[in-house]
């Protein structure tokens, strides 16, 4: 899983998840909009980014960054 950040110099955070089967870039416009008053997290799942990795299931991402 790929996390492109924007507007790093903002205090209030805004998270943003792929809804989509679509190429990570397709968010980057709503994002750099949301960046204007948010740090904002956009994660992207593998298969998605131009890093060459493939999907493997969504219980994988939940244990990875699982807060507790």
């Amino acid at each position: 899983m790929k996390v492109y950040e924007f507007g790093k110099g903002h205090t209030q955070s805004f998270v943003m998840f792929q809804c989509a089967v679509e190429p990570w870039w397709v968010f980057k416009a709503s994002a750099e909009e949301m960046a204007k008053d948010y740090h904002v997290y956009l994660f992207i799942a593998d298969g998605h980014d131009e890093l060459g990795t493939e999907f493997v299931s969504l219980e994988k991402y939940g244990t990875l960054y699982r807060r507790g």
